[in-house]
């Protein structure tokens, strides 16, 4: 199983850092040079024979288009299976396609369209297709409150300021 670099270690490697992790220039570009050299020598090790091996960002990328294609192939499935299905009983409003493999989920969600005779433009409305990749509870839970809180922090220091 590959080695994967813990939440813990990363802040620490932020915490280490010289400079900001990411800045935002006056034009609102992002700079996120640091934390890309964190992605790239954190990116996981697995062992191949007796040798440690250090993904690249080349493997990750081919991870990734290999998950956009099968993203697509499952797609097509998933919408010949739902078309089949929803065609043979109206009485289907929606249907949810998701396939679980390794941490990824592939999906395929349906919602039939409301108008009495749907256009085409609707039907292909009517489906949208997706990739996940797990997230830590935190990015959903602790960092939301903690965006809040700082934009709370910020409007109360405006006001003081009047």
């Amino acid at each position: 199983m590959a080695e994967v670099t813990s939440m813990k270690a990363l802040h620490k490697l932020i915490a280490e850092l010289d400079t900001p992790a990411a800045t935002l220039s006056e034009d609102l570009a992002l700079n996120a040079d640091p934390l890309v050299k964190i992605y790239e020598e954190t990116l996981p090790v697995t062992k191949v024979g007796d040798v440690d091996y250090r993904f690249t960002l080349e493997d990750a990328d081919a991870l990734r288009q290999h998950d956009a294609n099968f993203t697509e192939l499952f797609g097509g499935v998933a919408g010949g299976l739902i078309a089949d299905r929803a065609k043979a009983d109206s009485d289907i409003g929606a249907l949810d396609l998701t396939l679980d493999i390794g941490n990824a989920a592939f999906s395929t969600v349906f919602s039939r369209p409301v108008t009495e005779n749907p256009t085409q433009k609707e039907w292909a409305a009517s489906i949208s297709y997706g990739y996940g990749s797990p997230k830590s509870k935190a990015l959903e839970g602790k960092l939301r409150k903690e965006f809040a809180k700082s934009m709370m922090a910020t409007d109360e220091e405006d006001e003081d300021d009047e």
